[in-house]
Order: C-alpha cells, then structure tokens, then sequence
C-alpha cells in the first residue's frame, strides 16, 4: 500500500499518498495509515483501515472527514526498518514489508531483507518471509522470533548480490563459518595412559 493515492468517493478529492502503516503487534492487525502529500513530507493525516472503501491502483474513502490529525496511535508499531533477531541474538535482517489481509488488517507473515526498505527491489535485494506465529516479543526497533525459525524462513526473492554469489544471508554465513571452524580444528590429543606402578600391578594379576 505504501505510495498509492488515497482518493475520497464523493468528490474524487486526492488526500495524499500512504507514507507507512501501524500494526498492533498483540492482536496482530494493521489498524491505521498514515497519509502525506507525497512519500517524504508534508503534514500527516491518519485514515483508520476501517474506513476504507476499496484497494486497487489507487485506495477510495468515503470524504475528507476520513484523514484525521489528531488519532491517538500509541502502542502500535511501525515495523519497517526493525532488526529481526533470533531469542539467543542470530541476525536475520530487517523488517522491509509485511502480508496482511485487507478485510480485516490481519498480519500473516513479516518481509525482510538486508536493509528494511521498500523502496529497494527486491530484484536487487534478496527478501524473505517469516510466520508472525514465530514472532517472540516486538519492541520500537527490533523484532525477536523463535530460536531455529531461521530454518523456517521463506525467500521470497533472488537479488542480483545472491546470483552473483556476492551475497548470502547471514543466518547461512553464520553456520557456514561455524562448520569451518569445526572442520579445521586439530582433532582431541589422547592423553597417555599413566603406568601403573609394580604395587598396582601385582594386584591386578592377583
């Protein structure tokens, strides 16, 4: 949604285009989007996602009174641009996109990639998706998920870096590195067994 017009049904007035989008993360849902004249400044309005008529090339409400200046966001989070961490600190990425359901604002999966903006392609960047089933905790600037959901993750596309063989991400890098380190470790020395002492001997053959 990020980039479309909002344009109002009634007298086809153009309110701005959306700059980024509010999610309750306990329930969830994307609840509300914020609206500028164009992607990078402006004065910012709000339009609830319940207000909305209809999604296409371009988002239709009802009339003006739908963009509002003064909705109350606290507690929701904007995502974008968050890190995405595993519960023991293995990075993943950063948040760049999300899927949710239009109807009703559910949120099923969070996209990210190696630098959390939308406005790279994904022809250049590799991106992938993770279930927010393994989302553990969300806080302003970070998203923890479920240890091993690295293995779980879905690409969704191939950057021109990942074809190149100049990219890879860093959850593979990570065990790539450790496998070496592994593979090139000298193997464990025996210790040498001690000699008994003739004491110790004669009572073994006894």
């Amino acid at each position: 949604l990020l980039g479309k017009p909002i344009i109002t049904r009634t007298t086809g007035t153009n309110l701005g285009v959306v700059n980024q989008l509010w999610v309750d993360t306990t329930a969830w849902k994307v609840v509300a989007l914020d609206v500028r004249p164009n992607m990078f400044y402006g004065e910012m309005d709000s339009v609830m996602l319940d207000r909305l008529k209809q999604i296409g090339d371009v988002i239709l409400v009802h009339d003006e009174s739908d963009a509002q200046n003064h909705i109350v966001l606290y507690g929701l989070n904007y995502l974008i641009g968050s890190e995405v961490v595993t519960e023991f600190g293995g990075y993943l990425g950063k948040v760049r996109d999300y899927t949710f359901n239009p109807e009703d604002g559910s949120v099923t999966s969070l996209h990210f990639d190696s630098l959390g903006t939308p406005l790279v392609p994904s022809t250049v960047l590799s991106t992938y998706a993770v279930g927010v089933g393994e989302v553990l905790s969300v806080g302003p600037d970070r998203v923890v998920v479920a240890s091993g959901a690295e293995a779980r993750v879905q690409q969704l596309s191939s950057g021109v870096m990942q074809r190149l063989a100049l990219y890879e991400p860093p959850w593979e890098a990570a065990y790539r590195e450790q496998y070496e380190m592994d593979y090139y470790l000298p193997p464990p020395q025996q210790q040498p067994q001690q000699q008994l002492q003739p004491q110790q001997q004669q009572q073994q053959q006894q």
